[in-house]
């Protein structure tokens, strides 16, 4: 408190000073009461999961769930706690009953809920790296991998992707088809692929509507239209995941953890995509999470779709060539990004349920529970063997091993390896920090100094440069078509259903 300030208060009369005395206790009172209100809001969020979880029979909750939520108090000053400080406050204004779902499981009954917001300031337009602009890299290091794809590739017949489940010779790459891609600017050979159409247009427009129905566009429109608040300057819908009986404190420092990586490839000046999506830990068993809209997983799109591969799922979504091309290239861009955050954080159950396909084309990972050296059987999983999920369905997609886009995935996959090298520190001290004394799962029960530095040696910092660019080759081709990556997966459709 300033001078000048002690001295104008002193000057004040007992009747001024009873007024101003009032007025800050008021005032005081209004944070009390929003705090202790925003509080009471969110623990009401998460109790929701944990009341349809004990609700039996399971078939009796999406219909017990509208009159659940009509029941939530929404407080004046309410907001959703899932964005950043930076973010512009948008009010609460109203919980839509119609428009929430539930999960059931074995164990837990997520619950899905949407709200209609309003925002009271326009959004900060804070400067992006843009996930087009080319990765740079000097001569040497161009040269460098170049001579090591071909000997990599092409020493033999016998080293071209071969295990015995992966394909025969002729699927293989070509030398030619490497040549014409390594030591170009990838961008611009990108760019080439690609008609200028789909990036003038929306995807949106240049999809078919069927495939993911409604879309999160017109359902907001829809919403709008029938909304007593839908004329509001700043009128939004926000939907969030209220989950329950799960502890997401390892989740939401997994997705710290990527979105690091995702800031390491930004400053590389790579095009490589990821989702950090957010969440937020209510509790030891509770928490918040964001929606992902616009997406669907593996399991659910060849579900609706039997007997469909992912590339016929993308042929018969994109119809148009120019939005085909761009699909394709945002699966390849995303499953560059989400094969390196697999195999370097060691990210495991990764059946067709956890892995997504957003209306754009992009691969998204959910589900993080077991990371950094445990997995579903333990010493006996069978994901142990393979890198990361790499299917012969996927690489289909890019156009087969012998295409050009696959070719790039190669090169992409090896620049993103050399970038997260070079930061290594920034991970390995990220999880070194959480594993002192922390309850994770996967610091529990582990020898935390063996996995710490099982975490190094996966960056092979000590590797020159030509032998960690054929490191990174190599894990693409034991990561291909791998056999213990089937069984994975058919193991998931045998027990619980999820089709490979």
């Amino acid at each position: 408190v300033s001078h000048d300030t002690i001295t104008t208060v002193a000057t004040l009369s007992e009747a001024e000073k009873t007024t101003l005395l009032a007025w800050i206790e008021a005032e005081r009172l209004k944070r009390y009461k929003y705090f202790h209100q925003e509080r009471d809001f969110i623990v009401a969020l998460a109790g929701i999961s944990e009341t349809m979880r004990h609700m039996e029979p399971r078939e009796s909750r999406k219909a017990a769930l509208p009159g659940l939520l009509a029941r939530l108090d929404i407080p004046d000053m309410a907001y959703i706690p899932l964005g950043r400080a930076s973010d512009p406050y948008c009010r609460v204004l109203r919980v839509l009953e119609a428009e929430g779902t539930v999960f059931s499981t074995h164990s837990r009954a997520p619950v899905l809920i949407c709200f209609e917001v309003v925002q009271e300031a326009s959004p900060p337009r804070a400067a992006t790296g843009s996930t087009s602009q080319a990765a740079t890299y000097d001569q040497d290091t161009l040269e460098c991998i170049q001579a090591t794809y071909a000997a990599l590739f092409f020493r033999s017949a016998s080293c071209d992707l071969t295990t015995d489940d992966n394909p025969p010779p002729e699927d293989a790459v070509s030398l030619a088809s490497i040549k014409d891609i390594v030591g170009q600017n990838i961008q611009a050979t990108i760019m080439r692929r690609t008609s200028k159409t789909a990036y003038d247009m929306s995807l949106a427009k240049l999809m078919e509507p069927t495939v993911f129905g409604e879309s999160w566009a017109a359902k907001k429109k829809r919403l709008q239209a029938a909304s007593p608040y839908g004329h509001l300057r700043g009128w939004n819908v926000v939907s969030l995941i209220s989950k329950s009986h799960d502890d997401m404190r390892q989740e939401v420092f997994v997705l710290q953890l990527i979105a690091q990586i995702q800031g390491i490839f930004r400053d590389a000046h790579l095009p490589l995509w990821l989702r950090a999506y957010r969440i937020v830990s209510t509790g030891h068993s509770t928490g918040l999470i964001e929606t992902i809209t616009d997406a669907q997983s593996l399991d659910a799109i060849k579900k609706s779709k039997p007997s469909t591969s992912l590339k016929d799922h993308f042929d018969q979504t994109y119809p148009a060539p120019a939005a085909r091309d761009l699909a394709t290239l945002n699966f390849m861009h995303s499953l560059v990004g989400y094969s390196l955050v697999c195999y370097i954080l060691q990210v495991k159950d990764r059946h067709n349920g956890n892995i997504l396909l957003d209306s754009e084309g992009h691969v998204i990972h959910i589900d993080f529970g077991f990371v950094l050296g445990i997995a579903p059987g333990g010493g006996w999983s069978l994901e142990s063997q393979p890198p990361f999920k790499l299917t012969k369905d996927m690489v289909d997609v890019l156009g087969g091993v012998a295409s050009p886009l696959f070719a790039q995935f190669v090169e992409l996959f090896t620049h993103g390896f050399l970038a997260l090298q070079r930061n290594a520190e920034k991970i390995i001290t990220m999880v070194e920090i959480m594993m002192h004394k922390a309850t994770y799962p996967c610091f529990q029960n582990r020898d935390v100094v063996k996995d710490l530095q099982k975490l190094r040696d996966r960056f092979v910092e000590t590797l020159p440069m030509d032998d960690t660019v054929e490191h990174a080759v190599k894990l693409v081709k034991l990561s291909y078509k791998n056999k213990w990556t089937k069984r994975y997966d058919q193991f998931q459709k045998i027990t619980n259903g999820i089709l490979p």
